[in-house]
């Protein structure tokens, strides 16, 4: 192989990248990310300021995609993140790639939007238009990669049949769109298919999760699903069941843990009213108290407290109603039974106009 014969004409202008960047970390991360972090360092050593919305605008990315990429480096531990009293991103330290302070200047960061929680995954695109948008030319020309081609057909075996449109499009959009690498991607259906899960919705819903999660490596992912699998043996647990679950009951499981993205402490407190309060159907009944949870925007034990105490509340309030309106409406004693069946009577709403046009006919 002939090597290259690289020369620099001019040096004025130039932004310095660490090596160890290079080597150790640019090759897992995807193209945002790595745009991102280049353009951040290009800023800080100009000393010129910038803002999540102006790099959102420049790379054609949405700000959730901006601040996604800033904690992916910061979770790495090559910049450093500074919030403000709203949990707003206000500034970035760079570090080099040994963990240690540059002595660069942190670049400030104003965000417009309404706060983001560290802890709350960031939703950065439409992922169904996302999918449904490659066109024909799109599958054919990626399907034509040699190792995309190899993945299609090692789906296709755990399947055990040939894949359909959905499941070929499903699967180029999270390779494609989600940047999951060859590996990430089999490891993904692999991981399900041994589960009982061939829904390919089922695998979408995975990946949009861990996506969300930053779980971009084959280590995070392995390392995701032995804590899921762990989760799962929590909540048999929780519900007095010991073994495997059976495959319906593995979809409540998953749709708890990745529909509802409800930690684990949130989901044992489900089960645990679930064993006081039923020994049938348990996971029907525990499911029916997370999705009135998930509906009403819990994500903390604390917004579960507030609404069992409004709860509480709304319930007192409409039992010293209902003894009010049984107080008001009683009858006088005076009154004879035909003289309360009148008022009974006064009550109902009659439609006249419908009696009337029946009485003509």
């Amino acid at each position: 192989m002939i090597p290259l014969n690289i020369k620099l004409e001019d040096s004025k202008g130039i932004t310095l990248l660490s090596n160890t960047f290079i080597d150790q970390y640019m090759r897992d991360a995807n193209d945002a990310q790595i745009k991102i972090y280049l353009y951040l360092l290009r800023m800080v050593s100009a000393n010129l300021p910038t803002d999540i919305s102006e790099i959102a605008d420049k790379f054609n990315h949405t700000e959730k995609d901006v601040i996604r990429s800033l904690k992916y480096w910061d979770n790495l531990g090559l910049i450093s993140l500074s919030y403000d009293d709203n949990n707003n991103i206000a500034g970035v330290t760079f570090k080099n790639a040994s963990g240690s302070v540059s002595s660069a200047n942190p670049v400030k960061k104003t965000v417009t939007e309404s706060p983001v929680s560290k802890e709350i995954p960031m939703i950065s695109m439409d992922y169904a238009a996302e999918r449904e948008s490659y066109s024909l030319d799109d599958i054919k020309r990626l399907s034509s990669d040699p190792e995309v081609k190899m993945l299609l057909n090692a789906a296709s075996q755990y399947f055990g049949r040939p894949l359909n449109p959905t499941e070929i499009r499903t699967i180029l959009f999270i390779h494609d769109r989600l940047n999951f690498s060859i590996d990430l991607t089999d490891y993904l259906i692999e991981y399900s298919v041994s589960h009982d899960q061939k829904n390919i919705h089922y695998i979408e819903s995975i990946a949009i999760n861990w996506y969300e999660q930053g779980i971009d490596t084959l280590s995070k992912a392995k390392q995701n699903t032995k804590k899921t699998d762990k989760s799962v043996i929590s909540v048999m647990k929780a519900l007095g069941k010991d073994g495997t679950p059976a495959a319906n009951e593995l979809e409540y499981i998953k749709k708890w843990l990745f529909t509802y993205n409800f930690p684990l402490s949130i989901i044992e407190e489900a089960c645990q009213r679930t064993v006081l309060a039923t020994d049938r159907n348990r996971f029907q009944y525990a499911d029916s108290i997370l999705k009135n949870w998930h509906t009403s925007g819990v994500h903390s034990k604390k917004d579960i407290v507030k609404l069992d105490e409004e709860y509480a509340s709304s319930k007192q309030a409409k039992a010293s109603n209902n003894s009010n309106n049984s107080n008001n409406s009683a009858a006088p004693k005076s009154y004879s039974k035909t003289s309360s069946n009148f008022l009974k009577m006064e009550q109902q709403d009659y439609d006249f106009e419908a009696i009337e046009k029946a009485l003509t006919k």
